[in-house]
């Protein structure tokens, strides 16, 4: 790796992440109190440039907007009168905090803590608890979930009892300072809230995460007695929650590909009845859903670009109160949550955008008010380099419109182009601060400029549009993203032979198999691939995805397992290969990014590997996320440098990403990683 290149990442991440060591950096989770008077806030907080940010929790005084850090790692739940919030302590205990005689007291659970519910009117809290064994969803960086689960080195046993890795539902009771499990052995709890009847919970027979993709909505009754299922679905069902009286649900029924992503059709299911209702939506696919009152919901969504906050009421009408296609708000997808203000009903959301940070954000019919900035100076120096984002849209060949993100530097064009695609395949862009990826700006500043494509199957278009994957992966998705670089193309907006593909998960996997599809590409850089989907299928945790988005068996030896797997075309490429895995990835394991190396390799192509050994599906911990974008810039440069960018044989100092912080400013300490297995072979 050139010098160069990794001082210009380490001074991009001192210049944009030192102004924000020891405050909070991003906005994670958002509880208001009943009565809107005080918010609780869930957070990063980066002490460091060579360790990983923590979660923290913090309490807001909406009117004076002083801020009070409680610790812990959140989420957080208010109870129905607002004299005690509930936070995740630690991963593994609870903290109820009085709100009005300020003591506190903690609770200890057995296992990971992963979301916190107070009951109506009580005391109660419901805790959904994590085994130490069981795993993160792909979205969240697969792997173990907890750091303290035994390592997988120290000779790992598997057997097919099911005897690890569950989630279930315990209750916390503070009057009577006692701890009970409250779902039934033999059911894993995905998601629960409590009810008039009881407890309701989206759950399935099996543990695995790849059981997620066929759980149903069951009545917990008890932990001695079997639950009652009340609602079933082809697709996948998320975002529960319960009305304030408990007697009705919210719920989405959607396509998706990943567990904690989802975007879809919302459902009011009246426990009485047992009526569902749907919410006319449109065109929105809904991604958040929260009661206000015992008849009506907030809806956060996303339609096509824009982000969208609606009221929908108990009989299915939609009535929408904020958009916009220049901002958004929440994470992975759109989230809001309501909060009563002397305004009237509003809500609050952390709303960002590409120049601009989270800001946590009250927004009435009287306007917007924001309470908590997380920009600082870093974030306007990252503003300062990241070039310019553009909504653009093409027609891909069979006439359907394909909409995407195109961020470009601010020099004149053509520009060599990077083809970023998302993963999922039911997941989105929209014009937010990080892009997903986070390292948008630095591509841009140096030089490149950088697609960041919306191809069929993605969400926020209707489930429709996001079915049309199903069955086809690797098929008709394939020439929307050919059809992007030629529409680019043709308006003088690129340079056709300066074009590289890359991507994660899903956009790994496409990277790999447009390599192999076509030979216009200069670079492909797939990152936690798919490249044999008979191998996946057998070594993933999630191997109902793709029995589901490939709509075929594993045994069917002429099906899509075959012919939509990249490693059995690997002699078409023609195209300079970097493949990335994490060595702890149980979603696309490493395995997936080696056969494709070794395939490449015995056709004599130019292929390299690199695996980070204690990495997930995300490359997360900052000495490998540095060792990573090293790597990259220096792929780039190598097959498709950019014109004009920074000359990377020059003097630390003389480029806008090599100028110091301050003048005194220490140095950053080298990525102190070195990756498991590199390996690399040159051929014709």
């Amino acid at each position: 790796m050139t010098p160069t290149s990794r001082s210009s990442v380490e001074n991009y991440r001192a210049r944009t992440l030192t102004p924000g060591l020891g405050r909070l950096i991003d906005i994670t989770d958002i509880a208001p109190s009943p009565g809107g008077d005080r918010i609780a806030v869930t957070g990063n907080v980066m002490d460091s440039l060579d360790r990983p940010p923590h979660p923290t929790c913090h309490l807001i005084e909406v009117a004076t907007g002083k801020i009070r850090r409680l610790g812990g790692v959140g989420p957080s739940a208010w109870s129905s009168d607002g004299t005690s919030l509930a936070y995740v302590n630690t991963p593994t205990s609870v903290a109820i905090l009085d709100t009005v005689t300020g003591s506190r007291r903690s609770y200890e659970l057995p296992g990971v803590i992963e979301y916190l519910r107070f009951a109506p009117r009580k005391s109660s809290v419901l805790a959904g608890v994590a085994q130490m064994s069981a795993d993160r969803s792909g979205a969240d960086g697969s792997g173990a979930l907890s750091q303290d689960a035994p390592p997988l080195e120290t000779h790992p046993v598997e057997d097919s009892s099911h005897d690890a890795g569950w989630r279930h539902a315990w209750r916390i009771d503070p009057e009577e300072g006692t701890v009970c499990q409250v779902s039934p052995p033999g059911w894993n709890v995905w998601e629960a809230d409590w009810c008039a009847a009881g407890i309701v919970a989206v759950a399935s027979r099996h543990p695995e995460e790849s059981a997620w993709y066929h759980a149903r909505i069951v009545m917990l009754r008890g932990p001695h007695t079997p639950p009652r299922v009340i609602a079933r679905s082809a697709a996948q069902l998320g975002l529960l929650c319960a009305s304030p009286d408990g007697t009705a649900i919210a719920y989405a029924e959607a396509i998706c590909s990943d567990r904690g992503i989802v975007a879809g059709d919302a459902k009011i299911l009246d426990l009485h009845s047992q009526e569902i209702t749907p919410v006319d939506s449109g065109n929105v696919d809904v991604t958040s859903l929260a009661w206000r009152d015992e008849s009506t919901l907030l809806a956060t969504g996303q339609c096509n670009l824009t982000t969208v906050v609606a009221e929908a009421t108990r009989d299915g009408n939609w009535r929408q109160v904020w958009s916009s296609e220049q901002r958004t708000c929440g994470d992975w997808y759109p989230n809001a949550v309501p909060i009563a203000t002397d305004d009237g009903p509003g809500f609050a959301a952390a709303i960002h955008d590409y120049g601009h940070p989270p800001a946590l954000t009250i927004v009435t019919s009287a306007g917007e008010h924001t309470l908590l900035d997380t920009g600082n100076p870093g974030s306007d120096y990252r503003r300062s380099i990241g070039g310019t984002l553009h909504a653009t849209r093409w027609h891909a060949p069979d006439g359907l419109e394909i909409a995407g993100l195109l961020a470009t530097p601010n020099s004149p064009p053509p520009h060599p182009l990077i083809v970023l695609i998302h993963g999922g395949p039911v997941a989105a862009y929209r014009p937010s601060w990080n892009l997903i990826y986070d390292w948008t700006p630095l591509l841009v500043a140096s030089g490149y400029a950088v697609l960041h494509p919306n191809p069929r199957g993605s969400g926020g278009r209707g489930q429709q549009f996001a079915s049309l994957v199903r069955g086809d992966m690797g098929g008709a998705d394939t020439h929307d993203l050919i059809s992007a670089v030629d529409a680019l193309t043709q308006r003088g907006a690129i340079d056709p032979q300066r074009v590289a593909v890359t991507g994660r998960s899903y956009g790994g996997y496409m990277s790999a198999w447009l390599a192999t599809q076509d030979d216009r590409w200069a670079a492909a850089i797939p990152m936690a691939p798919v490249t044999n989907w008979i191998s996946q299928h057998f070594t993933t945790n999630i191997n109902s995805f793709d029995e589901i988005f490939l709509d075929d068996t594993v045994t069917n030896p002429a099906g899509r397992f075959f012919s939509r797997s990249p490693i059995f075309f690997a002699e078409r490429v023609r195209t300079p290969v970097l493949l990335i895995g994490g060595g702890q990835d149980r979603c696309t394991p490493p395995g997936q990014a080696v056969e494709f190396h070794h395939a490449l390799s015995h056709h004599e192509k130019d292929s390299t590997l690199v695996i980070y050994p204690n990495e997930g599906h995300h490359i997360n911990s900052p000495g490998a996320r540095s060792h990573l974008l090293v790597a990259l810039l220096d792929f780039l440069d190598q097959h498709m440098p950019a014109a004009g960018a920074p000359d990377r044989n020059r003097p630390s100092g003389s480029s806008p990403l090599q100028e110091p912080v301050t003048d005194n400013s220490a140095p950053v300490p080298p990525a102190a990683h070195d990756p498991r297995q590199a390996g690399r072979n040159r051929g014709r």
